[in-house]
């Protein structure tokens, strides 16, 4: 939310953001997460300190577990003690990306 801060200037503009923009998002990345998976979705590691900050709760400890963000948390009113976050689509992202970079190369280095 500060980043978006930074970049907009007038203050209605930002209102208008938070309202029809940022809070849709969030509100979608907390129903992303239901009983049946216990898991927040999210497409930017960004989102999940989004999730962190709203739910006014602090990290201890971060790992990945296969494509599964697990953040630990410091002890809280809300008895959290931690997250999960799918980050499948940031990663394949980063795969797709990368693969670019690479076929890029290559053909560089075939007109070389």
């Amino acid at each position: 939310m500060s980043l978006v801060n930074l970049r907009i200037e007038n203050n209605e503009d930002m209102r208008k953001y938070t309202r029809y923009q940022y809070f849709p998002l969030i509100d979608v990345i907390h129903n992303s997460c239901s009983n049946d998976t216990s898991k927040f979705v999210v497409i930017s590691v960004f989102d999940e300190y989004e999730i962190l900050r709203d739910l006014e709760v602090q990290k201890k400890k971060q790992y990945l577990i296969n494509l599964t963000d697990v953040l630990e948390l410091e002890d809280n009113e809300l008895k959290i003690k931690k997250l999960y976050f799918d980050v499948s689509l940031p990663q394949m992202y980063l795969m797709n990306e990368s693969r670019k970079v690479r076929r890029e190369k290559k053909r560089k280095n075939k007109k070389n």
